[in-house]
């Protein structure tokens, strides 16, 4: 399996070619982002015919893809196409993808390269393969990806062309960060920057970043992330993430802008240490990563500028507000993965754990939940494991003040329509061990 991806930042375009063996493919038909431009399709060498039809992806929902219907072929399957990226191809709000000859953005919600999937399960299990990846960007660009390089050449006096190593699962969901960067070098890794960044700044951002790691060292179990990281700045309104595996964070540039707002590379950074593995039957609820990872980031920034203000509950008040507004039912945090309303967990998910934190006392709260991320580290944990190591940590003497709290938290709206009474609950059977 070989992808080639030749970007022209002046010209707004991306010149792509993969190349597949029959074992490569475990589907009759892949989805391409809509504005593709086809070249080529070959089937062991010849040129063939195909059928492409727009439909809407039924990983994503109300989102429009092109659906190709591969030719049987016993070799090798060749396809060559040009895509110009509109701004309006990406399957969620944060992907506004562009090629630019300030910033490029290569991510696979945008489905830029051919994605063989039915859904989130056969995604997950398809693009776990190594396959060879190679890049060719202008002189003077740098590229921030997903992938560690394998190896970088110039192909032409203004081109070089650069070639990933995919060697974990996963890899080969490709993502790539390409601009003209400028590369300043920290403690905790090095950013490449859009635009300039004073010395006042730097200090203040290698400052910040001291802070939370020994805030969080102490409070949660250490984690020493001061090198193997990398950070890229990505425009705003194109959202931070972070590649754990990869040891990569796009993070916008909005962060860098004072010290309130480095909540976002510190949010992202948290991620890296100190989130559990979740069992796949929850992962979409978000809570063991954002829950978990929004409230450390509230804790730590309350503490960096020491401003009570800074709690769960100001936290959570969008994702009330967006419930009293409609836009989510009225549901358990435990359901937010079947109704996908993994964003809630960023919001309530952090309030949860806010007000654990009250009920236990904060020495109490973070001495189990350091036991339970340890425990968690590599074995998956479910909403069972979850509530069981704080119940068993905390002892009998908490033992039914918790399984009230986890009845009404987590397995049931009570705790949200009780301080919100213009809520409209919906009824749960309460857990009981």
């Amino acid at each position: 399996m070989e992808l080639k991806i030749d970007i022209f930042p002046k010209d707004g375009i991306m010149h792509v070619q993969t190349k597949y063996k029959p074992n490569d493919i475990n589907y009759p038909h892949f989805y391409l982002n809509r504005d593709a431009n086809f070249i080529s399709f070959f089937c062991d060498g010849k040129k063939a015919a195909f059928e492409a039809c727009l439909v809407n992806h039924p990983m994503i929902g109300d989102y429009a893809v092109n659906k190709i219907a591969i030719p049987n072929f016993s070799d090798c399957l060749d396809i060559t196409y040009t895509l110009k990226l509109s701004g309006k191809t990406g399957c969620f709000p944060y992907v506004r993808e562009t090629i630019t000859p300030e910033f490029t953005f290569i991510r696979w919600e945008t489905f830029c390269y051919p994605m063989f999937c039915d859904g989130w399960d056969s995604f997950r299990n398809t693009y776990t393969r190594p396959y060879d990846i190679h890049l060719t960007i202008p002189d003077g660009y740098e590229a921030i990806a997903s992938v560690p390089i394998a190896n970088i050449q110039d192909i032409a006096p203004d081109k070089r062309q650069i070639s990933y190593a995919s060697c974990y699962p996963g890899s080969d969901i490709f993502n790539c960060a390409i601009a003209q960067y400028t590369r300043l070098d920290f403690a905790f890794g090095p950013i490449y920057f859009l635009g300039p960044i004073d010395d006042e700044k730097q200090q203040m951002i290698e400052g910040a970043m001291q802070f939370a790691l020994d805030y969080m060292n102490t409070h949660f179990g250490h984690n020493d992330f001061r090198s193997g990281l990398t950070y890229a700045s990505v425009p705003n309104g194109l959202g931070s993430f972070v590649i754990p595996d990869a040891g990569k964070v796009f993070i916008q540039e909005s962060t860098f802008d004072k010290l309130e707002t480095l909540n976002q590379i510190i949010h992202e950074f948290i991620h890296l240490g100190w989130n559990a593995m979740p069992k796949p039957s929850v992962q979409r609820t978000r809570f063991f990563d954002e829950a978990f990872t929004s409230y450390f980031e509230t804790r730590v920034m309350r503490n960096l500028l020491n401003d009570d203000s800074i709690n769960g509950r100001s936290h959570a008040r969008p994702g009330i507000d967006a419930i009293k507004a409609g836009q989510y039912q009225l549901v358990p945090i435990c359901d937010y993965g079947e109704m996908e309303y993994g964003d809630l967990s960023y919001t309530i998910g952090a309030l949860c754990l806010e007000e654990l934190c009250t009920l236990l006392g904060q020495p109490l709260f973070d001495q189990a939940t350091k036991s339970f991320l340890d425990k968690h580290k590599e074995t998956p944990a479910d909403f069972e494991d979850f509530c069981n190591e704080y119940k068993s940590f905390c002892g009998k003497g908490y033992e039914a003040r918790l399984t009230k709290f986890f009845n009404d938290w987590i397995y049931s709206t009570d705790a949200l329509t009780n301080h919100h009474p213009g809520l409209t609950s919906i009824q749960f059977a309460t857990i009981t061990s």
